[in-house]
């Protein structure tokens, strides 16, 4: 039975989104049915999305489905009753909060909905098992110490970048329209990750308690023992592989399966292990000379008398 997987990305995070496929379709052990949720990206992405899906198909012989849903986040929350200004930064992780509605004519009943900036490092199924059975929703809470001061907590918070789904339970609660009716009435206590203030509020006034699942299927945290043990690495917030602040083993695992995702297309083949390496090798040189002629500039730069 194939599990179902949802991505919501826009132009910007959409080659991403695309690197996080390509790590959930070279390990999967299970069939999956993938829909994707378009916020105005390009032909040219929709184009290696359905190559990476037909290609991995192929060569894992397991099956492999592919939806693109279009979606315009403006018109999306103008039919809601909302406005883009009550947000700072619209973009395309606001529409789950509405994915039952978006999905409402698939007859899908439970789906596993992942951000666009994660890497996955194992078999995607450990987690699409995990979420299997889920009643109403699942979710890996924010760790402790890392939960920002924000107006909106609720107890527990949740990291709304992975969430197990079942949209038959959330779709006969109310659950989207009880999103945007909240955000009419607190959209100036929001935080800068606003889905996720409102997903949590709801879930509290709905009085449900999520499923907590365990913290290596959402990672964000930076220790080196915590990215040895993850399943789904999430480069939240200021964590981007491309900021220059990301630690460099972060930076690391991310380029490395971008490199590998892409040259996978061109070859119509996946890397062994040398040739991964290989590749990154060279990839890293550069990126190495690269970031030390930055930070070596950005120290020289700094350390000039102000005129």
């Amino acid at each position: 039975m194939s599990a179902n997987l949802v991505f919501c990305a826009d132009q910007r995070c959409a080659p991403h989104a695309a690197v996080l496929l390509y790590s959930i379709l070279l390990k999967s052990s299970v069939p999956l049915d993938i829909y994707f949720i378009s916020a105005g990206c390009s032909d040219a992405v929709k184009v290696q999305l359905n190559a990476l899906t037909s290609l991995y198909t192929k060569l894992r012989n397991l099956e492999f489905k592919l939806e693109i849903i279009e979606a315009d986040v403006d018109e999306f929350l103008d039919s809601s009753g909302l406005k883009a200004s009550y947000f700072d930064k619209p973009s395309a992780r606001l529409l789950k909060m509405f994915l039952p509605d978006i999905l409402a004519d698939k007859g899908l009943r439970q789906v596993l909905y992942l951000d666009a900036d994660m890497l996955c490092r194992g078999d995607i199924a450990e987690l699409t098992a995990a979420v299997e059975n889920v009643t109403t929703l699942a979710g890996v809470s924010e760790p402790e110490g890392l939960v920002r001061d924000y107006k909106l907590l609720t107890a527990p918070y949740l990291n709304a970048g992975v969430l197990g789904l079942n949209l038959e339970y959330l779709s006969k609660a109310g659950f989207s329209e009880k999103c945007a009716d909240f955000i009419k009435f607190n959209f100036k206590d929001l935080s800068d990750a606003p889905e996720q203030d409102v997903i949590n509020n709801v879930l509290s006034a709905l009085e449900v308690e999520p499923v907590l699942l365990p913290q290596r299927f959402n990672e964000i945290r930076t220790e080196d023992k915590a990215i040895k043990s993850a399943l789904l690495l999430h480069y939240s917030g200021n964590l981007k592989p491309w900021e220059k602040q990301t630690r460099w083993r972060l930076k690391n695992i991310y380029w490395q399966a971008m490199c590998t995702s892409y040259v996978s297309l061109l070859r119509g083949m996946p890397m062994g292990p040398f040739m991964r390496g290989a590749v990154f090798q060279l990839y890293a040189s550069l990126r190495g000379v690269i970031n030390l002629y930055l930070s070596l500039k950005e120290l020289i730069v700094g350390r000039k008398d102000p005129k």
